[in-house]
C-alpha cells in the first residue's frame, strides 16, 4: 500500500459519494420516478469535472531545528522535542525557518 493520493481514484470516490448523497436527498417517493432519476443521476457526466491537477515546485529548503539551535535562534532545550513528529535533523521549508528567525 502507498501513502500518495491517486487523484483519478479519489475523483471517482467524490463522484460517487456525491452522486450517492443526491439520490438519498432528492430520492422520489413514485417508484417509477425514483428508478429514472438514479439512473439519470448515474447516467450523467454533468455533475463533476474530475481532478484538476496543478504542477508546483517543490518548497525551497531550509535549516534544520538542530541547525537553529546551534546558531543560537532556538533555546537548547528544542532538542527535547525530537520525535517522529518532530524530527530536530529534518530540513525546514525556507519559509518555515524565516518565520521561525522572525520570531
Amino acid at each position: 500500500m502507498t501513502d500518495r493520493l491517486d487523484p483519478l481514484a479519489a475523483g471517482v470516490g467524490i463522484e460517487a459519494s456525491y452522486k450517492r448523497y443526491l439520490k438519498t436527498l432528492l430520492a422520489p417517493r413514485d417508484p417509477k420516478l425514483a428508478a429514472a432519476f438514479d439512473a439519470a443521476v448515474d447516467d450523467t457526466s454533468l455533475l463533476t469535472k474530475g481532478p484538476m491537477l496543478e504542477l508546483t515546485p517543490p518548497y525551497a529548503p531550509g535549516a534544520s531545528l538542530r541547525e537553529l539551535i546551534g546558531d543560537g535562534v532556538l533555546h537548547p532545550d528544542f532538542v527535547e522535542l525530537d520525535s517522529e513528529a518532530v524530527p530536530v535533523d529534518r530540513p525546514l521549508y525556507r519559509h518555515q525557518e524565516s518565520a521561525i528567525r522572525k520570531v
